[in-house]
């Protein structure tokens, strides 16, 4: 027996089990430390969000069903990484030192 919660993601209501949630949690968490909680951050993460619950609501096919680990280990290898967000320009500028008042 396993428990369960009911969480709201984007607007949308989901049946977790315990594990799942607390897999989804941490990757939330992630993604918070990750983009921080700028306003361009909070927007970013709102979309992710919006994308989760997307995914969510296709692999239940919008009917009353329990979220699983393996429902979360889909979404979160679909979705990526936080590190995989950077764009292509972010690794650069963080690879390469600027010299110092370059534009």
């Amino acid at each position: 027996m396993k428990k369960t919660f009911t969480i709201n993601i984007s607007g949308s209501i989901f049946h977790i089990d315990d594990d799942a949630f607390e897999k989804l949690q941490r990757y939330l968490q992630m993604l918070n430390r990750h983009f921080g909680t700028a306003e361009e951050g909070q927007e970013i993460l709102q979309d992710i969000e919006a994308r989760i619950a997307e995914l969510f609501i296709e692999k239940t096919g919008n009917k009353v069903e329990v979220i699983t680990d393996a429902m979360v280990n889909e979404v979160m290898a679909r979705m990526g990484k936080p590190e995989d967000f950077l764009e292509p320009d972010d690794e650069n500028a963080s690879a390469k030192p600027q010299a110092e008042g370059a534009f």
